[in-house]
This record gives C-alpha cells, sequence and structure tokens, in this order.
C-alpha cells in the first residue's frame, strides 16, 4: 500500500515527529497500524531521535524537498552527537544513518545516565503557542531535546517537560506533540522566565553550534581547536602541558 498523504517537516522538526503527526493526520485507528505502514521491520522500534527502519516510499516523501545528508543535519539530533567525536567514528556512525541499521547510541558513544534518570521530550510553552498560530499544531522541536539545555534561547523561559519518554529503553509509540502538550491557557500559567544573562548565552551559544552544519571532510579534532583557543589565557600553563579548570 503506498503512502498517498504525508506532512511536510517544519522548521527544526524531529523526523520522529513528522511521523506522529503523520499517524494523527491519517485516521489510523491503531498507533500499530501506523508502524506498520512506515516501518520495514514493524517489530523493531523508530529512533525518537535519529532514521531508523523506515520503508524507502517513507524516506522519498521526506526527501522530496531535500537531500537525505540535510534530512539528518536539520531534522535529527545526528549535529549533537556527530559533531564532538572523532573522524573515523563519525564517518562509520554516519554510514550506519545512511543505511538506517545499527545501534547509534554506541556508534555515537551517547552517554548513560548514571542515575538511570528518565528523559523526557521537551518544548517551550512560548514556541508551541507561536506554532499553533501559525500552523495550527505544534511539534517535537531539535534545540529543546539537547542535553543540559534548560531554557529556550529564544523566548529566555524554562523547557517544560512532556509526558513522552525519549529513552530507547521506553516502549515506543508514535506520539505527536498536538496530543500531550496542554492548551495555550494552561500554557501560559506554567511560563518561566530565567533571568540569568550568563545562562540565556550559554543556551544561545549551544543552540546556535547545534544548528551549524557538520563538515564531514574536516578532520580537525574538537580538543585539539579547543587547545588552540585556550593558549595566551589564565586557563592554560605557559608551556600548554596544564589547563586549570577549577
Amino acid at each position: 500500500m503506498s503512502i498517498a498523504y504525508f506532512p511536510k517537516l517544519y522548521e527544526d522538526e524531529l523526523v520522529y515527529s513528522v511521523l506522529a503527526r503523520y499517524y494523527a493526520h491519517s485516521g489510523y485507528l491503531f498507533r500499530k497500524a501506523a508502524t506498520y505502514e512506515l516501518s520495514v521491520k514493524p517489530q523493531l522500534k523508530i529512533d525518537r531521535e535519529f532514521i531508523k527502519n523506515l520503508k524507502p516510499e517513507v524516506v522519498e516523501h521526506l526527501t522530496k524537498e531535500m537531500s537525505f545528508d540535510d534530512l539528518l543535519q536539520k531534522h535529527t539530533m545526528y549535529p549533537y552527537h556527530g559533531r564532538f567525536i572523532d573522524n573515523n567514528r563519525r564517518t562509520n556512525a554516519y554510514e550506519a544513518l545512511i543505511k538506517m541499521d545499527g545501534d547509534f547510541s554506541k556508534l555515537f558513544g551517547v552517554p548513560q545516565s548514571k542515575t538511570k534518570e528518565k528523559r523526557f521530550f521537551k518544548y517551550c510553552p512560548i514556541c508551541v503557542k507561536n506554532d499553533r498560530e501559525e500552523f495550527g499544531e505544534t511539534y517535537w522541536h531539535r534545540v529543546p531535546q539537547i542535553r543540559g539545555i534548560r531554557i529556550c534561547p529564544v523566548h529566555k523561559c524554562y523547557y517544560i517537560n512532556s509526558s513522552v519518554a525519549v529513552d530507547s529503553e521506553a516502549s515506543f509509540k508514535l506520539i505527536p506533540a498536538e496530543e500531550v502538550v496542554p492548551e495555550d491557557e494552561m500554557l501560559q500559567r506554567e511560563v518561566i522566565y530565567y533571568n540569568s544573562d550568563v545562562e540565556i548565552e550559554l543556551a544561545r551559544y549551544i543552540a546556535g553550534v547545534f544548528l551549524q552544519p557538520i563538515h564531514t571532510d574536516n578532520e580537525t579534532v574538537i580538543s585539539d581547536f579547543l587547545h588552540l583557543k585556550l593558549v595566551g589565557t589564565p586557563y592554560i600553563s605557559s608551556r600548554g602541558r596544564n589547563k586549570y579548570f577549577s
């Protein structure tokens, strides 16, 4: 059965999010039926942060207006996990992404929580309001899912955890953001602005780095680049052997 309708990707939207919107828009009675329609191996999970197990016709819809590389760079968490690993490891991980098969957590060296604390999709309440005004629905943005970022770099308010787990161990369901994010009136009560200029600047910096494309032909190791930038500052010894982290 061919896919007659498929929603367009919004700016900075995760592939998982557009798949969930496809399920919501297509009128399936059961989520599992949509998974069977989208996946080459319905018994396996469709990755929440990357692209995995999708049928060729789904990939064709996703890449109608962009290359597969652009899809990875602009609609998955590849720029976050792939930016700071060495070139050989990144190449292997990238090739696995192209094939849509592999253990991406191991390939990218995704850090595992020592406390086993669950991660959930996050959202900015003001971004949600703007999405609904412009598109009639909200969606899962990528920037809020960056580990360690707590505030929206655009609106300076705290991100809010949804009820949708990100972890691979979590049972897989296609859950669109519009289904679980509260209505706008309730959302406005949850807007809490952050007043630390330093953390706001840090959030903007992290988001800015994340949104830059990865140049796979650049073999410079990030640690060497950072080391170079420390030269001549109080944070490194004159000979460059010791770094003063404290």
